[in-house]
């Protein structure tokens, strides 16, 4: 038996979370509310069965406006998907990328932030507005890149009790890519999250400290374009982002302090792997990739154990597709519980 099965959740409910959650449904043509047990500010939407993209939706941006993570589409407003963020669900409309007919069967991970959001500090953008949940460690910062050279000091506040560890950003307004930066990748490299790419050597990483997020004069920030950033720092028992080595077919237990609900993956020394979602509502030997709009898989190369302090790779068939565990490799990782 995997220890992923004796810490599983039920795959019919959310699992018990102030602050994150999946969560499971079939569609059935019919505008409903999808039950996360808190008022979400974020929420990722993927068919599991089916392949399309993947829909993202945040309380700043509001409802109806769009991102993929598997392509660089500025952000588009399309009804009839997710229609609205509640006390306690989210609702989605009617379109087959959310809500098929033919039952086919959708996955969504639900975030909480702050609620509302508010005006951010900053120095050299305009327009910084933000929902923090300092307790699980997330925040959505909007802001406008000013036209023109960058100025010392070009910042915008997170708003976190302590310095992310790891910023997702994006181009709203153009097509642009997903530029993620994680203190594991150290300060001169980047990722993409549309990309299977290794990590990138750059000067473009963010200086980054407990309120702020700043950025070098070699950015890839565009002038006069609105950006969203996702941000997220550890908070002990609740989320942990960290790194570690690959070890093949052999024995690798990676600790994070809890029992996660959810991991976030991507090789960084390598090309060619993609960025790969495990959960428990699912079953951690099911993937999904985060770059692609493929469906939801049985991964018999990459699944991983979840256990009531972490995660390990335990099976004993080589784990040498290298997206979560090649020997040798580097990874980083954002665990949730």
């Amino acid at each position: 038996m995997g220890l992923n099965e004796k810490f599983f959740k039920s795959v019919s409910a959310p699992a018990e979370s102030d602050y994150f959650t999946p969560v499971l449904w079939t569609g059935n043509d019919t505008a409903r509310n999808i039950s996360t047990g808190f008022a979400p500010d974020f929420v990722w939407i993927k068919s599991r069965t089916a392949a399309r993209n993947h829909y993202l939706y945040d309380s700043i941006r509001g409802v109806n406006n769009q991102l993929l993570t598997n392509a660089t589409s500025a952000q588009a407003n399309i009804g009839e998907r997710l229609t609205a963020f509640n006390s306690d669900s989210f609702r989605i409309g009617t379109s087959a990328e959310v809500n098929n007919a033919s039952t086919e069967k959708y996955v969504g991970w639900a975030w909480k932030a702050g609620g509302s959001a508010v005006n951010g500090a900053a120095s050299g953008f305009t327009n910084v507005t933000k929902s923090v949940n300092s307790n699980g460690g997330f925040s959505i910062v909007k802001f406008t890149r000013q036209t023109g050279p960058w100025p010392a000091g070009t910042t915008y506040e997170h708003g976190l009790s302590s310095a992310p560890k790891l910023s997702i950003v994006k181009d709203i307004t153009d097509a642009d890519a997903w530029y993620v930066y994680s203190e594991p990748t150290t300060t001169s490299n980047y990722l993409k999250l549309n990309d299977s790419g290794a990590a990138f050597n750059a000067s473009v990483f963010p200086t980054v400290n407990g309120t702020s997020i700043g950025y070098r004069v070699a950015s890839n920030l565009s002038n006069s374009k609105d950006h969203i950033s996702y941000n997220f720092c550890d908070v002990s028992g609740v989320q942990k982002i960290g790194s570690y080595t690959g070890s093949g077919a052999s024995l690798n237990v990676i600790a994070t302090g809890f029992a996660p609900t959810m991991v976030l993956f991507k090789c960084t020394s390598n090309s060619g792997t993609g960025w790969r979602i495990f959960d428990t509502v699912r079953g951690t030997d099911k993937s999904i990739t985060v770059n692609s709009s493929g469906a939801e898989y049985d991964d018999t190369q990459n699944y991983v154990d979840f256990t009531s302090t972490g995660f390990e790779f335990s099976r004993s068939v080589a784990q040498e597709n290298g997206d979560v565990n090649g020997s040798g490799r580097t990874y980083i990782y954002l665990a949730i519980a």
